[in-house]
């Protein structure tokens, strides 16, 4: 049973990587103060970032956010989360203009590698029902060539 609030990862609509990658960046709160500091991410995907920062941001507000590799994107807070015990918060930002290179190969290759991964996962099922499935044709095959050999199995003799 899934937790209240999560969604199923087949119905994302790219795939999550866990990974901390430290990052830069500019917002003003709600209340008009700028907010410039050091975050890292927790978890990335191709539309946006978990993201582990000091400040809290209202859900809404719009922000920049700078890569190791100086690359800038901007980005929205569609999720605050609780306070951790650190005083830091998560943060849910969502890209407003998803970028193939913002995050590096790591999205990139999980993005390609999904449907790969899944169509395994699937063959991989197949595969092992057809092995299951041939086996017990090869079983009854034995059956059918010695009906002597089936009646002393059953038996117990």
């Amino acid at each position: 049973m899934k937790a209240h609030g999560t969604i199923d990862q087949r119905r994302r609509r790219s795939r999550r990587v866990l990974l901390a990658i430290p990052v830069r960046l500019r917002a003003v709160k709600q209340d008009g103060t700028p907010v410039e500091e050091s975050a890292e991410t927790v978890v990335i995907s191709w539309f946006g970032a978990l993201l582990r920062m000091h400040s809290m941001l209202e859900k809404g507000s719009l922000l920049t956010v700078t890569n190791s590799s100086s690359k800038a994107s901007q980005f929205r807070v569609a999720w605050v989360g609780t306070q951790l015990p650190d005083g830091r918060w998560h943060i849910g930002i969502e890209a407003l203009n998803p970028r193939e290179d913002f995050w590096g190969e790591y999205v990139v290759r999980s993005k390609y590698r999904q449907r790969s991964v899944v169509k395994e996962a699937v063959m991989g099922r197949y595969e092992a029902r057809w092995k299951v499935a041939e086996s017990r044709r090869a079983f009854i095959r034995g059956l059918r060539a010695n009906p002597a050999a089936s009646t002393a199995t059953v038996r117990g003799n």
